[in-house]
């Protein structure tokens, strides 16, 4: 297969060369090819084999991060691997796993930062006879050329799932200046968490940049890598080589907690007891009374307690009205109404009365302090919301202010929950006041967008590129440590729930007082769809809320 391939490719070099020498026989003019085109397609590899070659080098990291890495160097049993900084950068102990399965511990005192750029090295000591990668020229690529990268990714940093992966993929971009943790090319592919730190591949064969982030688009959810390219590492090399002492990982940083990678999608539709009325009593939790025994305790002797008798007894007329002691008997007994206190001693349903969706499991999450678990739940919460809103106004056309207006009280109620239990550094507020503080122009624009994100901690780097964008399990989950704002992460949610989201922060008030609340409620007591102004709103004197961000990848 490999012999064919190139055989092929320079029979077409020649077939070529020929037609463009008879086309200007007349003029006594040969065109022949350079030898320098000539061996270039002769190099070019199938996909096949330039896999085969990734497969020889990369490597899997394990231990206080997980991530990938390609082997540098050898010298004396002693490999040298590269690899992110993130990846390296949480202290503790590691191992490397190679192409035959063997697992070999990373000394620690070699694992060094390379300045100015998300890449470190690090050295592992084995007998075995590895191949080492052989590094390109990063200098003369090109938009529209094809590349490979290569790696392990895991989403559950579990030892059984951790597969090596090999993708085909497409330079869409080149930074002109590299951001500030050195990251320029952009290429297309979907890549997973776990493979940072892999190799990425010219059609060579050669390594000619590091795979290290991915920016989701949150509007179309799409994918675009960034990789370091190979000469950006060249230079910080060097200047590590110069300088007298390397850094080192810093004892003070911990590891982050374990998270799931990728938020899935999950549509979960209300549950039974979210779907019932609030209101409506149990039938079979109605108590029986009996009318008798307390007449026959009275002596006899006593007309006068007789006619206490005749009279007394007639409260029988109560048992003619169940529906008054079932009130009082069985509503502390529902989950409807059971309420909890939240800021300023506002007291919430944890059963929505206008949705009917139940949010007693988000606050169990988030009082256990399962905070990636009560995000993913989240996630699933906005979307029934929303749902519920779009039931309530069948038939009839529904913008988004209004929806917004709709789930505002139960968009309050998740809020005050991850307040509650994160110490007020987490929940939808937080993330309005940075959302009003970045949005002063009132405008949904990319860089707008690319602020907020950075402020919250979903982007890192210079908000003039589209650069920096964490993936899930990069989030910090601990509310101690996490920017205000970071959770709940909306960011792969659909367009329109976006939308809705932002349009939550420009119109929905978070700390209400009673009398807000009350004349809220006043407002809210009809059907949306019974109500035509709800639905009849003139767009002119909105804001222009349907207008997306571009691109978070600009």
């Amino acid at each position: 297969m490999k012999f064919k391939y190139k055989i092929t490719q320079l029979t077409i070099a020649k077939a070529a060369s020929s037609v463009l020498a008879s086309g200007f026989l007349f003029g006594a003019i040969a065109i022949q090819p350079t030898q320098a085109e000539v061996t270039s397609v002769a190099q070019a590899l199938a996909p096949e084999e330039v896999n085969l070659r990734a497969k020889q080098i990369v490597v899997r990291i394990d231990g206080a991060n997980v991530g990938s890495g390609f082997i540098l160097e050898s010298k004396n049993s002693t490999y040298t691997v590269l690899t992110n900084w993130h990846v390296m950068k949480n202290q503790g102990s590691y191992t490397v796993q190679t192409i035959d399965g063997r697992k070999h511990q990373v000394t620690p005192t070699s694992i060094k930062q390379l300045p100015g750029v998300d890449l470190a090295i690090l050295q592992f000591n084995a007998d075995q006879n590895y191949q080492t990668a052989e590094l390109g020229d990063s200098s003369s690529l090109s938009e529209g050329q094809i590349i490979y990268f290569a790696g392990y990714p895991g989403e559950l940093r579990r030892e059984d799932n951790r597969y090596y992966r090999f993708f085909t993929a497409n330079i869409v971009g080149i930074l002109p200046n590299s951001s500030e943790n050195g990251y320029s090319l952009i290429y297309s592919g979907e890549a997973f968490p776990g493979m940072s730190g892999g190799p990425v591949l010219n059609r060579d064969g050669v390594v000619i940049g590091i795979h290290g982030e991915a920016n989701i688009n949150a509007i179309s959810g799409g994918t675009s890598n960034y990789a370091i390219p190979i000469v950006n590492y060249q230079q910080a090399i060097a200047k590590l080589k110069t300088q007298p002492t390397a850094q080192t990982p810093p004892a003070t940083t911990n590891p982050k907690p374990e998270v799931a990678a990728q938020k899935p999608p999950v549509k979960t539709p209300a549950s039974t007891s979210q779907q019932s009325s609030p209101n409506s009593p149990n039938v079979s939790s109605v108590p029986t009374f009996s009318s008798g025994g307390k007449p026959a305790q009275k002596p006899a002797t006593k007309p006068e307690v007789i006619v206490e008798t005749e009279t007394e007894p007639k409260p029988p007329e109560l048992t003619k009205k169940p529906e008054v002691i079932v009130e009082t008997e069985t509503e502390p007994k529902q989950p409807e109404v059971e309420q909890i206190s939240v800021t300023n001693g506002r007291k919430i349903a944890l059963i929505s009365p206008r949705t009917g969706i139940d949010y007693t499991r988000l606050r169990d999450l988030l009082e256990q302090g399962k905070w990636s678990e009560a995000d993913l739940h989240t996630y699933q919460l906005v979307e029934q919301i929303i749902k519920s809103a779009k039931n309530d106004n069948k038939h009839v056309f529904i913008e988004l202010k209004t929806i917004a207006k709709y789930s505002c009280p139960d968009i309050r109620t998740v809020d005050s929950l991850w307040k509650k239990y994160s110490n007020d550094q987490f929940g939808f507020s937080p993330q309005q006041e940075v959302w009003q503080s970045v949005n002063q122009d009132g405008d949904f624009s990319t860089q707008t967008w690319r602020r907020f994100a950075t402020e919250v901690g979903w982007k890192k780097g210079d908000t003039i590129n589209g650069s920096g964008y964490l993936l899930y399990d990069q989030l910090e989950f601990e509310p101690s440590k996490a920017p205000p704002g970071q959770l709940p992460w909306w960011f792969s949610l659909p367009d329109e729930e976006q939308k809705v989201i932002k349009s939550l922060f420009a119109r929905c008030n978070f700390n209400p007082t009673t009398a807000e609340l009350e004349a809220e409620a006043k407002d809210n007591s009809g059907d949306t769809a019974q109500n035509p102004d709800h639905n009849n709103f003139n767009s002119k004197n909105q804001p222009n809320i349907s207008k997306p961000p571009k691109s978070n990848q600009n």
